[in-house]
């Protein structure tokens, strides 16, 4: 029953925080110049990549590198089959030409570098560790570069948008706090993100190994990556059912290029990943065509319902494979 408790306690603190984390995010993003599809890419997305960051550096240490490679991949695939999936059924997303002409393709090279994990694991500690230095310096690189585009006011919030951020902070306007208020507001919301994944986590964790006794890949790349991506699908949703399509893409995009370059650059520092179960690769292809999906619907402008719907419909499909090939 304590479990069960602590995983009902997570889900809990993960609302929390991504109701907490949009409404934050849509007031900086006013208060700061910028728009919320950056703001999402950057803040939002290091939020919500928090937990993963968390488990993965932990199972490293702890010599469970399929956990954490799991880990991120599996997050990875989820935050786009699963959140956008279940985002895409709560409203329709609309899909600006900036997502397939840069945010996309530059997912797919945060693939690419991150593919040099595989072959650099096999080959030892000291080549994993260069390239999870490279993965970081690609980290710093991209932010940078969002941040730049943020102060070109490369897609400005709308009217709406400034509207509820100017009414939200009404109160306060003529205060000190303008922007002290909603940064309080943004990191208790990511301490909740980080503290629900946690508990999620590891519940998630106790019930597959003790219940169903499934292998450490399958853990990191099912119940530990769902428990880890619950703040990118609260998150999101919370943002589809307020109007905020800006954030959901940006939370969903930037939340893997972090995961990506971040969690596996900083775990890859942290002491490599050892002996790798095998199937990554599989898992490595699986990522790639979810989001070669989102960019085919990309050219479309927009990801309708059924879109939605369709990549729930992949993922289940591939947790089948995984279930099958698995023996569980």
């Amino acid at each position: 029953m304590i479990p069960f408790g602590l995983l009902i306690l997570g889900i809990a603190l993960l609302y929390i925080g991504g109701e907490n984390l949009v409404r934050s995010s849509v007031v900086l993003a006013d208060r700061f110049g910028v728009s919320e599809l950056v703001i999402g890419l950057t803040v939002v997305a290091f939020g919500t990549s928090s937990p993963e960051l968390f488990v993965s550096v932990l199972a490293v240490f702890q010599g469970r590198g399929s956990v954490s490679l799991g880990n991120v991949l599996g997050s990875n695939i989820i935050n786009i089959a699963v959140v956008l999936g279940f985002s895409g059924l709560v409203a329709a997303i609309p899909l600006p030409k900036d997502i397939r002409r840069r945010e996309v393709p530059l997912i797919l090279l945060s693939y690419c570098a991150a593919a040099l994990l595989l072959p650099a694991a096999a080959a030892g500690v000291g080549a994993t560790r260069l390239v999870g230095l490279f993965l970081v310096a690609l980290l710093i690189g991209y932010v940078l570069y969002q941040y730049r585009l943020g102060n070109q006011g490369d897609e400005s919030l709308t009217a709406e948008a400034q509207a509820i951020a100017v009414g939200e902070s009404k109160a306060d306007a003529e205060t000190d706090q303008k922007i002290l208020k909603p940064l309080v507001v943004a990191a208790v919301a990511v301490a909740a993100l980080a503290g629900g994944g946690h508990l999620l986590v590891e519940n998630a964790s106790y019930f597959a190994r003790e219940v169903f006794g499934v292998s450490e890949r399958f853990i990191g790349i099912t119940i530990v990556a769902i428990g880890t991506s619950a703040p990118e699908l609260a998150t999101s949703i919370v943002a589809a059912a307020r109007g905020r399509p800006s954030v959901v893409l940006g939370a969903i995009i930037g939340s893997n290029v972090f995961n990506t370059l971040l969690v596996l650059g900083v775990a890859s520092l942290s002491g490599g990943f050892g002996v790798l179960e095998s199937g990554f690769g599989i898992d490595f292809a699986v990522m790639v065509s979810v989001t070669l999906l989102l960019w085919g619907y990309s050219w479309r402008g927009k990801l309708p319902r059924l879109g939605g719907l369709s990549f729930l419909a992949c993922y289940a499909m591939y947790v089948v494979f995984l279930l099958h090939t698995s023996g569980t």
